[in-house]
């Protein structure tokens, strides 16, 4: 593996095991506890890191198969989010736990097949106003700062009062 390759890996890695570490040490009460920054379960939060693994790694494939990342706005993320937390606002530690031991391993190996030149290979990304980022940036930005970003509210919530927890809005399964 190449140095910088390398050190992505491990950065990478320190930050999943970081909320995994917290979730498996939470309280099923500290679970459905609300993280102030997201507005979410510690549970649903917890699979949100592990689904942005997934699209990390999904995204990151797309620059290097030259097919570019999607355009997508803020407003479309945040709104599925806000979907998301609310079908997984009471996930069980065993299913949070599994799902960022599947995703973390998965986008480990994709970083791991990586080279140190393809760190450098670049396209336009909306959600950056269009500018243009490279693999290295995405990896930092979404597989690292992702976990690394939502970790402090994760314990803000972990370590708040039993008065954190709010229930959850029904979830609406229509289809539109």
């Amino acid at each position: 593996m190449n140095r910088r390759v390398q050190a992505l890996s491990e950065r990478f890695e320190q930050a999943n095991s970081a909320v995994r570490l917290s979730i498996a040490n939470a309280s099923d009460e500290q679970l459905l506890r609300i993280c102030p920054a997201e507005q979410c379960t510690v549970a649903a939060l917890a699979c949100h890191i592990a689904s942005v693994h997934r699209v990390g790694i999904e995204w990151m494939r797309a620059m290097l198969d030259g097919r570019g990342l999607p355009v997508i706005s803020m407003e479309e993320i945040n709104r599925k989010n806000q979907a998301f937390f609310r079908q997984h606002a009471r996930v069980s530690r065993s299913e949070a736990l599994a799902l960022l031991e599947q995703d973390g391993q998965l986008a480990l190996a994709g970083l791991r097949d990586l080279h140190d030149t393809d760190l450098d290979r670049a396209c336009p990304f909306s959600l950056f106003g269009n500018a243009m980022i490279s693999v290295q940036t995405l990896i930092e930005q979404v597989l690292i700062g992702d976990p690394v970003g939502h970790l402090p509210s994760i314990q803000a919530a972990l370590d708040a009062g039993s008065d954190s927890f709010q229930e959850p809005e029904p979830v609406s399964l229509s289809m539109s």
